[in-house]
């Protein structure tokens, strides 16, 4: 009845395990609004029972158990499950999700508003998963400490669950209708938009199977990606004993590191209409300031790393005005490099009468032309725009702030919901706030830069 009527926004593949390999144990959450059914899908994959008496989850439940999987067979998994209140304290949730293997969002098929709130539970999740690692410190007794550290939702794997599938199927049955109900399309959207792994629909009521199969997915999903962290460990072993032995040298080819300013990351959805369309228009705006400025960064590094080359300079973080004036000198004669402004782009020439550069002379001025220049000019031209929108919008949220009891006109969001809604959008804020500073911060680097260029060059 349930499972069959929902496919999956990615597939959850049937896996070939190893059976050799042992296999972990995990953990995994349910989480959701109230009244969605989160512990009577608890109960019936747990105890294959169901309990009619509604009584709201007041704190968490836990239980332990030991699962058989049919494919791969005879396959043996343990599993902490953890059944988690609809309205939670904030830092009580994120305990929750401490060492997080797996999560399932559950939500009410027949209520259309509380599917829709699957992305702010993604988000949660997202926000507030953390692991915590054992360290030694040497200057306490070796006592092992607990250090936390947050991760990557990419790490966690969350499937959406609709529940009560069986109050649609009624609906359908009574309006004598025929086909996939809407609702199950707007959940397989909700799904693929928000990077779940997989969306299905269950009735815990009707003890149908489509729990059972749904939760058995889930463990097999985690089965594969656990195999293929252990694979990727052994490769990186091997990898690690072919190379020892050889003598490691910084040079150009150094595989370089990317800094955090430069990895993008969407900011955290408030589950506000009203807040998450200024944030998503902020989104555009700091995805730009991080792709000019990384594409900056990686032009000064490949131009610095032709000059090495050239050995125009004997060192990575050599000034641009050093790297210029060192490639004159190697080219053996005074000035044989001059600039040109052209559409407000600099472009450095050789002189008609210089014949003699090599190969690698000549790419630096080409890298140069094509790449850091091409950056300046993007940053020096589009940054004070990206800061003056950046400054319009977070006017705007602050007035949303002031007003966000107002906004909650339908009433379908608890006092707790608007609290973390605040929190949420504060904390986007602050990262609008650290976007501006490196928006100010690349404008003056590139401002400089090209100050010295000029002044290093005849025109």
């Amino acid at each position: 009845m349930g499972s069959g009527a929902s496919s999956k926004s990615k597939n959850i593949p049937d896996l070939k395990v190893n059976l050799k390999v042992k296999v972990p144990s995990f953990k995994i959450v349910l989480v959701g609004s109230c009244e969605v059914g989160k512990s009577s899908i608890y109960l019936r994959y747990t105890k294959n029972q169901f309990d009619y008496s509604y009584q709201p989850t007041l704190s968490v439940n836990i239980i332990n158990v030991t699962k058989k999987l049919n494919i791969p067979a005879d396959t043996l998994v343990s599993l902490t499950l953890w059944d988690m209140p609809g309205e939670e304290d904030m830092q009580l949730r994120r305990s929750y999700y401490k060492d997080l293997d797996a999560a399932v969002v559950v939500v009410d098929l027949s209520d259309k508003d509380d599917v829709e709130r699957a992305e702010f539970w993604k988000q949660d999740i997202i926000n507030n998963t953390f692991v915590s690692t054992e360290t030694n410190n040497l200057g306490d007794d070796m006592q092992s400490k607990k250090r936390a550290e947050n991760i990557s939702d990419k790490k966690i794997p969350v499937i959406l669950m609709g529940n009560k599938f069986d109050k649609v199927e009624a609906k359908l049955h009574e309006g004598q209708l025929g086909g996939v109900p809407e609702i199950v399309h707007t959940l397989e959207k909700i799904a693929q938009d928000n990077d779940f792994i997989g969306s299905v629909t269950v009735s815990a009521k009707s003890g149908d199977g489509s729990v059972h199969t749904a939760m058995q997915s889930l463990v097999r999903y985690l089965i594969e990606q656990n195999l293929q962290d252990v694979t990727e460990k052994k490769r990186s072993l091997m990898k690690a004993l072919a190379n020892k032995g050889k003598k490691l040298q910084e040079n150009v080819k150094d595989k370089k590191e990317i800094p955090p300013e430069q990895q993008f990351q969407k900011l955290a959805v408030v589950g506000m209409p009203e807040f998450d369309d200024e944030f998503e228009q902020c989104n555009m705006s700091m995805k730009l300031l991080v792709g000019i400025s990384a594409a900056f960064s990686n032009s000064l590094y490949n131009f610095r790393a032709a000059c090495m080359t050239a050995k125009a300079i004997s060192d990575i973080k050599a000034p641009i005005e050093e790297c210029l004036q060192g490639l004159d000198t190697t080219i053996g004669e005074d000035n044989d490099i001059e600039a040109n402004q052209d559409g407000g782009l600099i472009q450095l020439i050789l002189s008609e009468s210089n014949k003699g550069a090599t190969a690698e002379q000549r790419k630096v001025i080409k890298i140069f032309n094509s790449e850091v220049s091409v950056a300046i000019n993007k940053i020096t031209n589009l940054c004070p725009g990206i800061n003056s929108r950046l400054d319009k919008r977070q006017d705007e949220i602050k007035e949303l702030l002031e007003k966000i009891n107002d906004l909650n006109t339908a009433k379908i969001m608890s006092r707790k919901d608007i609290l973390r809604a605040r929190e949420v959008a504060e904390n986007n804020c602050d990262r609008i706030d650290t976007a501006k500073k490196h928006a100010e911060k690349a404008l003056k680097t590139a401002t400089t830069i090209e100050n010295k260029i000029l002044g290093s060059l005849d025109w």
